[in-house]
């Protein structure tokens, strides 16, 4: 295996690592997102608002911080650069480093 053909990066991977950059980008807002859905909760609680009125920011809550900790590890990955997509021992260094 030459040098160069170790260098060369899938279609999939160039791909994955596109769509991780694209997510990283929103890190901020959905962060800031979430918290807004934590003040909004916590509030609630708070107030003593009944459980009907606290599961549906609960749940808000739940997905938000979701959506920000999948751009969080996006960000992670976007960063060790798209070989890391198909090269599990470059990741690993990457990582390591």
């Amino acid at each position: 295996m030459t040098r160069a053909s170790r260098n060369t990066v899938s279609a999939a991977a160039e791909n994955s690592y596109l769509a991780d950059v694209a997510l990283a980008a929103n890190f901020d807002e959905l962060l800031a997102e979430a918290r807004e859905a934590e003040q909004d909760f916590r509030s609630a609680q708070a107030a003593g608002a009944p459980a009907d009125e606290q599961y549906p920011l609960a749940k808000r809550l739940d997905a938000a911080l979701t959506a920000a900790m999948k751009a969080g590890f996006a960000a992670e990955r976007a960063e060790i650069g798209p070989r890391g997509y198909d090269d599990r021992i470059y990741r690993r260094k990457a990582k390591a480093k």
